[in-house]
């Protein structure tokens, strides 16, 4: 059996920074493994089948370009040692060497973006087409802002954008055709992603994950080209919640090549769903595009953030929240709180009765039902926002869409009766007392603008909708639900 060579560091946004090395034979791996409570390795020197990392298995990239074999394991810390080492492990083994000799591992990450510049439907007609026409046109202007900003092998971006003929679904696999005819393949490619955003922070796994109803979205995608936030967030799309062309008639912007007609659109600044379908804008319309790397890259970097946890109740009602199940006979905001504790108390979170719903009343303003002054962070320990400013500042970090069960959610209504300042709309039926006359103010939960709390007017309180639940303390020393003893998030998943 021969002897490893093992490179223990930090992972920094696919880069690993040099913390310890030495050589090792199978057995020792094996042992290190377990006590950084990574996985059993017990098919050295052979290779591993499997990695875990977000609490997930992915499979491990090779590095054999540079005649060697190099591979990440990955975990976001979530026992003991996590008091001692930051955010993730890394672990580089490295075979048949002697040394170093100046090898390096750097991860390959798919890089997503929007475009600085914007235009109308005609995408021909933008500066950056090249002379292309329709989805060439499309991908000739992802390709020359990749190019513009410096971005490695800028030939991979395409533009997320469907047309009559082909799905972005398919294109972001490098293939045309439609998602239901397996885009031209014998089987439906599942490859493409994960990506980053500009900032190197996670924005979506696999694509098959980050679809759907339920679909993954980390952070929003949120930045241009050079790193910058747009002012305006629209991106056409034409593209629905599934990846495939949304159009039901008629080619859209006439693939792309006219002003007339309407497309759907996405938001840089919203989640599951909306990210590509969150609603119809005019083929005149001057926004911009969404660029993503084809095929697949190396597993994302870690996500989360300590922060005061904030969840979407599994539980549904009308405006009187003293009729619903898990209330205990309180009325009012007072049985939202009991509510929010509820669903923490059977989510196992640390510190359940910390939790309070975000609600106003006539009396009460939401943001007052807050003690602490942030960060808060979603179950997922994506943050929304850093403090009370951040909360209430019109544009959150990410949308607050996971429930209690750890569920992303598209455009679900959330009773809320507050603007985005945190303060009272003057609708709250009737101070959450109301369940069939009277209206009260919604949110949506894929949306990170103010529509996260304020979502157009009232809506009727007869309405089923769920609640949001704000924590008051930070507890999460531990990743993977450590402090509630919820063993299964972290034990059960290990090979």
């Amino acid at each position: 059996m021969g002897a490893w060579f093992a490179v223990f560091g930090l992972q920094d946004q696919g880069k690993t920074q040099l913390v310890g090395v030495g050589h090792f034979n199978a057995v020792q791996l094996g042992l290190l493994f377990d006590l950084f409570d990574l996985f059993d390795l017990f098919d050295l020197p052979g290779r591993a089948s499997r990695i875990i990392q977000n609490r997930r298995f992915v499979s491990p990239r090779w590095d054999t370009g540079r005649g060697h074999e190099c591979i990440f394991f990955t975990r976001r810390t979530g026992g003991p040692m996590s008091r001692f080492i930051l955010r993730t492990i890394s672990i580089l083994v490295i075979t048949g060497l002697a040394g170093l000799g100046g090898v390096t591992c750097e991860g390959v990450e798919r890089i997503a973006f929007a475009t600085s510049v914007t235009g109308n439907g005609n995408l021909g007609t933008w500066p950056d087409a090249g002379g292309n026409n329709g989805l060439q046109a499309a991908d000739a202007i992802c390709q020359a802002r990749a190019t513009a900003a410096g971005l490695a092998n800028p030939g991979d971006f395409v533009a997320w954008l469907s047309d009559s003929s082909d799905d972005a679904y398919c294109r972001i696999h490098g293939l045309s055709g439609t998602k239901a005819g397996n885009c031209g393949q014998a089987a439906l490619p599942t490859s493409a992603g994960p990506w980053v955003r500009m900032d190197g922070y996670a924005f979506a796994p696999a694509i098959g994950e980050a679809l759907g109803n339920n679909g993954v979205i980390y952070g929003p995608v949120t930045f241009d080209e050079f790193g910058a936030i747009p002012a305006q967030s629209l991106i056409f799309t034409e593209t629905t919640m599934a990846g495939t062309y949304a159009a039901q008639t008629s080619a859209a912007c006439g693939d792309w090549t006219s002003t007339t007609d309407n497309v759907e659109y996405g938001d840089l600044t919203s989640g599951t769903v909306a990210w590509t379908a969150g609603g119809t804008t005019a083929c005149f319309s001057n926004i911009r595009l969404l660029c993503m790397q084809t095929g697949s890259g190396d597993p994302l970097p870690p996500y989360w953030r300590q922060g005061a946890k904030v969840f979407v109740t599994t539980a549904t009602g009308a405006g009187n929240l003293g009729t619903w199940p898990e209330a205990g006979g309180a009325v009012g905001i007072a049985a939202g709180n009991t509510i929010c504790q509820a669903r923490a108390t059977a989510t196992g979170l640390a510190d359940p009765l910390s939790y309070r719903a975000w609600l106003s009343g006539s009396t009460n303003n939401a943001i007052s039902q807050l003690a602490l002054d942030g960060p808060w962070s979603r179950l997922d320990g994506v943050l929304i926002a850093m403090s009370k400013a951040d909360l209430t500042d019109g544009q959150l970090l990410a949308p607050p869409n996971i429930d209690d069960s750890g569920t992303y959610l598209g455009n679900i209504g959330v009773w809320t009766g507050t603007t985005s300042t945190g303060m009272a709309s003057p609708d709250t039926c009737s101070d959450w007392s109301d369940g069939t006359s009277s209206t009260g103010v919604s949110g949506s939960t894929y949306r990170s603008n103010s529509w996260w709390t304020e979502f157009g007017g009232g809506s009727g309180c007869t309405a089923p909708f769920h609640l949001y639940c704000f924590s008051n303390s930070i507890t999460d020393l531990f990743f993977n639900d450590f402090e509630s003893a919820n063993t299964a998030a972290w034990s059960a998943t290990k090979p």
